[in-house]
């Protein structure tokens, strides 16, 4: 017996930045609006201290700050989206090191995913070298981390600003049915 195929779900794509440079950090918006449209929402910046990973490569006293798209994104695109990130960070590296780490990811009524080069028992593959990794679950009425949730994401410093944005996103959903 076949099964109808179910209507795609938008999401409201969205991009984790790291960087150390706020000019870098402006170049990564402005690639990121030409390729994917308007930012209609952008987040404070925020200490990224809870790891030393990528300090060797892109200096000390990184911060990350989150940009939404306004658009509605289908997240089948996201690996075509992590290739053009990658492309991205490329373009505006320096001597060989990135100045901005760019992570898309997608939020919607119940998670927030990343994608992710990186494989893992608890990610998803979805074709192309690209991975899932459901990050957070929207779960009495704020996001919670999993286990294997990033550092920064358990803290919970980033709810605030993700739940104003799912409202957002919630209300955008009932205008585009």
């Amino acid at each position: 017996m076949s099964h109808p195929e179910a209507a795609p779900v938008l999401a409201k794509l969205l991009f984790a930045v790291l960087y150390s440079d706020e000019s870098e950090c402006q170049k990564a918006r402005e690639l990121l609006e030409e390729a994917y449209g308007s930012i209609d929402s952008r987040s404070a910046p925020y200490p990224f201290a809870d790891t030393d990973y990528y300090a060797a490569e892109m200096g000390e006293g990184l911060k990350r700050i989150f940009f939404a798209v306004e658009k509605l994104f289908p997240p089948e695109n996201l690996p075509s989206v992590k290739h053009n990130c990658a492309k991205i960070e490329q373009e505006l590296s320096n001597s060989g090191c990135r100045v901005v780490n760019i992570d898309p990811g997608y939020l919607d009524l119940g998670k927030y995913v990343l994608a992710s080069y990186k494989p893992a028992p608890t990610k998803l593959y979805l074709g192309a070298g690209v991975y899932a990794d459901v990050t957070l679950l929207f779960q009495n009425r704020t996001f919670s981390p999993l286990p294997w949730s990033f550092p920064d994401f358990r803290s919970g410093i980033y709810n605030e600003y993700l739940l104003k944005l799912r409202y957002e996103y919630r209300r955008q959903r009932r205008e585009y049915l």
